[in-house]
């Protein structure tokens, strides 16, 4: 007889998911494959590839009256869960017609369009919609007849002229909406314009929108995307009583370090090219990539002497505490591991082992001393008491700061040449009015008291005022805000050479260099943008980054090529605010890696985190027919960083910044300080940065040197 974990665990295999229970089920796929065109007799895979071949899936129905231990909790863990959800709710051709049906839904008379609701990063990106209809407008105090409220949003009462039925649907008097304003803390925020809210609060907006409309089912893609922990937490929690009850069925499309809530009992991984690694349950599912780590551990690689190619690996002897846990396996889980090592001598464990390193599961270099810049050049930004304010609501100042000497109601800071900040807060703390001040998105930075490199906006005696061409071309930023409005037309070539316009659509101002400088970071990405990229195979020419437009990229391949845009210029100012969200974290640490150390092999945070750096599919720095062209950071820039997620930092980042949540009715304490360098924020700093009753040192900070023992300091 059959293991039941090898059974469940045949990799792209899925077991069939057929309901023991009466009640119909609410999704059944059976047995189809899935294609984003209608497929046509002849055409080259290429052209219109399967997408989750002879998929098999049941989201289950208990009766009613039967209770929660039946309910199926789904999460699916990769890179492309977007795709999978939008297969789940009706999207694209399924071959055979028949195979993906509803019948719950169907014996209930419902339609699939408005019995599952999905919320996920592409409803963010619409002008006019959630964004504004321009990057300032969030900030400005004029309002457009299509600045709807939180709460007219949340009623649906988005249209400018609405039906009597409409308003009289969107009255407060729903005890279930007033719940959810309550459970997602949107309380304060139901007067606020949409398109002035922050990203974090745009988030719960939506989910809660999803949950107001009485959903069978919802599908939440990355769900805590852009949530600080804070409300990462009161959302679990709430998430979890709805699953619990079964009303919506609440199915995950999380990324592979996500934390993935307890609850969840069954767990879909998605594999490369739009396949299923594993489906099942989830404790089945996680005890067989546990014993697949056990063999990866033992792999041994080498290389072709004569020809450099990778040879099949090895597998070295278990040593002797492998040895007694090996022993201590079951008799079924001993047939599953040395399938394992089958596979994996036959080079087929290469899905597993992206799997075991994309889950976080397999180890990392230690790293005892991370290298910064110790001294510091001139400031490239000041603000001595910037208070930013709408009315009687500050979004910027009033500060009580701890701080030797006194305290300082409004925001001084000053980030110096070389430097490398980390700036944190929860939603709505005001992390984006900051940086839009550095930007000159706001309008209010022509009033506030800030210079940057060295000038005033305004012109002062003497000096002429900086223009905002000037000030962009020193910077290069990717943010939530630049997103929605980046020409989705654009190839990807010249959405990365725009980092040289004066505006989006404007020409580009090119030269040799710069064409080399775009197209090494082209090469060094390439495996990630490329539909058709082979690896191992010589490199071609760049015709497919002119061919593929911005708008054909998935949501984390345009945040890439954001990056990209951010830094192919070598600017003296990098703004990276929540560049990393969604990106698969193997693709984080590469550009991680390539932010700090280029095309080099430099030690970096990503290098610090892949075990195998091939599995980034760079090109070698040894080849002779190419100079490198990207060193990565320089004394002479500098960095600023805004995450929400510990892993999004990268080590070099040596500096912080908290800014306090908006409190009503108490005091707000700003507080800044900077890291040791033996330590690093992802690491161990994280937690007393965002706590500060874990403070480690209290002392002054002149702008020069670091200390190294000490994990925290405050200035």
């Amino acid at each position: 007889m059959a293991s039941p974990l090898r059974s469940a665990l045949r990799s792209a295999s899925p077991p069939t998911f057929l309901s023991r229970y009466q009640g119909q089920p609410l999704i059944r796929i059976n047995n189809a494959t899935f294609y984003r065109e209608f497929p046509v007799p002849h055409q080259p895979k290429r052209h219109n590839p399967p997408m989750y071949p002879k998929l098999r899936f049941e989201l289950t129905n208990p009766e009613e009256g039967d209770k929660s231990p039946h309910l199926q909790h789904w999460a699916v863990i990769g890179n492309s869960g977007t795709e999978f959800l939008d297969v789940l709710r009706g999207r694209y051709v399924c071959d055979p017609p028949t195979a993906r049906s509803y019948p719950h839904l169907s014996d209930q008379g419902k339609l699939p369009q408005s019995a599952i609701q999905y919320v996920g990063s592409h409803g963010d990106l619409l002008p006019g919609g959630l964004g504004g209809s321009y990057i300032s407008a969030r900030y400005e105090s004029r309002q457009e007849d299509t600045d709807f409220s939180v709460l007219q949003y949340l009623q649906g009462q988005t249209s400018l002229n609405p039906s009597q039925e409409e308003l009289d649907a969107s009255k407060l008097g729903s005890k279930r909406l007033e719940q959810i304003i309550q459970d997602l803390r949107l309380a304060q925020l139901l007067d606020m314009p949409v398109a002035n809210l922050s990203n974090g609060q745009k988030r719960r907006a939506r989910i809660a929108k999803a949950l107001h409309q009485n959903p069978e089912i919802l599908l939440l893609d990355q769900p805590f995307l852009g949530l600080d922990p804070s409300h990462r937490t009161k959302l679990t929690k709430l998430l979890h009583r709805l699953a619990v009850k079964g009303s919506p069925r609440i199915i995950y499309a999380i990324q592979p370090r996500d934390e993935l809530p307890h609850w969840i009992t069954h767990v879909a991984i998605l594999g490369p090219n739009s396949t299923i690694a594993y489906m099942g349950r989830k404790n089945t599912i996680f005890r067989g990539l546990e014993i697949s780590k056990y063999v990866a551990l033992r792999i041994q690689r080498s290389k072709d002497p004569a020809t450099a190619k990778p040879l099949l690996p090895k597998l070295r002897p278990r040593l002797l505490k492998e040895e007694e846990e090996y022993n201590n396996l079951s008799p079924n889980d001993k047939l599953y591991y040395a399938l394992m090592e089958e596979r994996c001598l036959s080079d087929g464990f290469g899905v597993t082992l992206g799997i075991l390193h994309e889950l976080g599961w397999m180890p990392t270099v230690a790293q005892r001393d991370y290298k910064r810049p110790s001294v510091y050049g001139e400031p490239i930004i000041q603000m001595e008491g910037v208070s930013v304010r709408y009315g009687d609501k500050i979004v910027l100042g009033d500060y009580n700061r701890e701080v030797i000497g006194g305290a300082k109601e409004d925001l001084h800071w000053e980030v110096r040449r070389g430097q490398r900040w980390g700036v944190f807060g929860g939603n709505g703390s005001g992390k984006t009015t900051l940086m839009s001040l550095i930007t000159s998105d706001h309008p209010q930075a022509y009033a506030q008291p800030v210079k940057l490199f060295g000038r005033s906006r305004l012109p002062e005696p003497g000096k002429p005022g900086v223009s905002i061409f000037d000030l962009q071309s020193r910077m290069g930023q990717s943010s939530p805000e630049i997103h929605p409005f980046f020409p989705r037309h654009l190839s990807i070539r010249a959405s990365i050479e725009s980092a040289w316009a004066e505006t989006f659509l404007s020409k580009p101002t090119l030269t040799d260099d710069r064409n080399l400088a775009v197209n090494s970071i082209l090469r060094f990405f390439e495996a990630d943008l490329n539909p058709n990229f082979r690896p191992r195979e010589p490199p071609q020419d760049f015709s497919w980054s002119t061919s593929l437009t911005f708008s054909s990229l998935s949501f984390y391949q345009q945040r890439l090529v954001l990056f990209m845009r951010a830094l192919v210029h070598k600017p003296d100012l990098i703004i990276l605010d929540e560049a990393f969200s969604s990106m698969p974290h193997l693709l984080r640490d590469k550009c991680l890696h390539f932010l700090e150390s280029g095309e080099t092999y430099r030690e970096s945070t990503g290098l610090r985190r892949v075990i195998d750096p091939s599995l980034w599919n760079i090109p070698s720095p040894l080849d002779e027919s190419r100079a490198i062209q990207h060193h990565g950071l320089t004394s002479e820039q500098s960095l600023i960083v805004i995450a929400h997620v510990k892993e999004d930092v990268p080590d070099s980042v040596g500096h912080w910044l908290h800014l306090p949540p908006e409190l009503h009715g108490g005091s707000k304490v700003l507080r800044k300080g900077a890291v040791g360098h033996r330590h690093a924020i992802s690491v161990r700093a994280w937690d007393p940065i965002w706590n500060p009753i874990s403070k480690v040192h209290v002392g002054s900070d002149k702008g020069h040197g670091l200390m190294g023992n000490v994990l925290l300091r405050y200035v």
